[in-house]
């Protein structure tokens, strides 16, 4: 009996592992690990360097970047002055 648990054991791990293969190959080309949170911009609208994370706001639902904790200030003190410079921004009727 335990000499036949060894190969029963490796037929199912065969078995296993060519699953998880398929699997993956049916994955292949699918876009995974997006963040729902990223900005929508790579570049900061003030000051045109490139953003850094957990600098963002909100702005008509959609996550803006910026490069430091002022820009992110003057943004919100005055977000229709800078948002044209965010070309990735679309405009909608949500306000």
């Amino acid at each position: 009996m335990k000499k036949m648990a060894l190969p029963l054991s490796l037929l199912v791990a065969m078995a296993l592992s060519m699953g998880f293969a398929a699997a993956t190959k049916a994955d292949a080309g699918k876009i995974q690990n997006v963040n729902v949170e990223d900005p929508i911009n790579k570049k900061c609208p003030i000051t045109g360097k490139d953003i850094v994370a957990g600098r963002t706001s909100e702005y008509k639902k959609q996550l803006i970047g910026f490069c430091c904790g002022d820009c992110v200030s003057k943004f919100e003190g005055d977000p229709e002055k800078y948002i044209k410079k965010v070309k990735e921004f679309k405009k909608s009727s949500v306000q």
